[in-house]
C-alpha cells in the first residue's frame, strides 16, 4: 500500500472519514429542507452552522422539521426525526436575497448609469431595508456619499436630480375620471420626479389658477382632480 495513503489513514482513521462524510450529508439534508421553504423575496437559504453529528444518521432515514413560522434569518433549532425518536439541534441560517450593488467605486455627485450597477446575492441581515432590487429604479440618480465597489446601493445615499426648476415653462396634465386635458403653465418651485410642487396655469403674463401638481418628467407635471384645492392668483 502506498506509504502516503498509510500515513493519511493513521492520522485520519476510516471511522473519522465516514463521520465527516455523514456530517456533510446531514448538513446538505438540512439545507435542502430549508431551501424547500424559501420565504418570498429570498433567493436561497444558506446553512452556516449545524451542531449535530453525522453519526446520528446511523444508516437510518432522517426527517428534518422546522419551528412554525421559521424565517431562517439566524440561529434557531431544527428537529431531526430519526426512526421513532426526534432530537432538536442548534443551527444557524443565512437568508440570501438579491440587491443592487455598486459595480465600481462611486464618488459623491456621480450620476448613476447602467455600468455603475449590478445585481448581487447578499445576506439579508446585512441590509437595512431601503435597498432597490432593480437597477432601473435608480438609474439617473445622484450619489450623495462615496460608495465602494460591491457595496449595496441604498436610497438614503442617493437622490433624484431636479428635473423642473422654479420659473420653468411646463405642460400641466389635468386628469379626471379617465379624461385628460393639457395646458401650459409655469413652475413656482423646483422639483424632482415624484415631488408635488406649485404651478400656475397659463402662459406669458396670462396666469390663472395656482395648482398643486406632481412632477412626472422634465417640463411635465400631473394634477389628478379629486380633493385637490386650487386658487385664483
Amino acid at each position: 500500500m502506498n506509504k502516503t495513503l498509510i500515513a493519511f489513514l493513521l492520522l485520519c482513521p476510516l471511522n473519522t472519514l465516514a463521520g465527516q462524510a455523514n456530517d456533510g450529508f446531514l448538513r446538505k439534508m438540512v439545507q435542502d429542507a430549508a431551501n424547500a421553504q424559501i420565504p418570498a423575496g429570498a433567493v436561497a437559504i444558506k446553512l452556516v452552522k449545524l451542531r449535530a453529528s453525522g453519526s446520528l444518521l446511523n444508516d437510518r432515514q432522517v426527517g428534518v422539521h422546522f419551528k412554525r413560522g421559521e424565517d431562517f434569518s439566524g440561529s434557531t433549532l431544527v428537529e431531526l426525526e430519526i426512526g421513532n425518536r426526534s432530537r432538536w439541534v442548534q443551527a444557524e441560517f443565512r437568508l440570501m436575497v438579491k440587491t443592487a450593488v455598486a459595480e465600481v467605486n462611486l464618488q459623491k455627485g456621480h450620476v448613476l448609469g447602467a455600468g455603475d450597477i449590478r445585481i448581487a446575492t447578499v445576506a439579508k441581515k446585512s441590509l437595512r431595508g431601503d435597498e432597490p432590487t432593480e437597477p432601473k429604479d435608480i438609474l439617473g440618480m445622484i450619489v450623495t456619499q462615496n460608495i465602494r465597489a460591491g457595496q449595496a446601493l441604498v436610497m438614503r445615499r442617493l437622490k433624484r436630480p431636479i428635473v423642473v426648476h422654479r420659473g420653468d415653462e411646463v405642460q400641466i396634465v389635468v386628469s379626471s375620471g379617465g379624461v385628460r386635458v393639457t395646458s401650459p403653465g409655469k413652475a413656482l418651485a423646483a422639483g424632482r420626479t415624484g415631488d408635488i410642487i406649485n404651478v400656475s396655469r397659463g402662459s406669458g403674463r396670462k396666469r390663472g389658477c395656482k395648482l398643486r401638481a406632481k412632477v412626472v418628467a422634465s417640463g411635465l407635471v400631473l394634477m389628478e382632480l379629486g380633493n385637490t384645492s386650487f386658487s385664483r392668483q
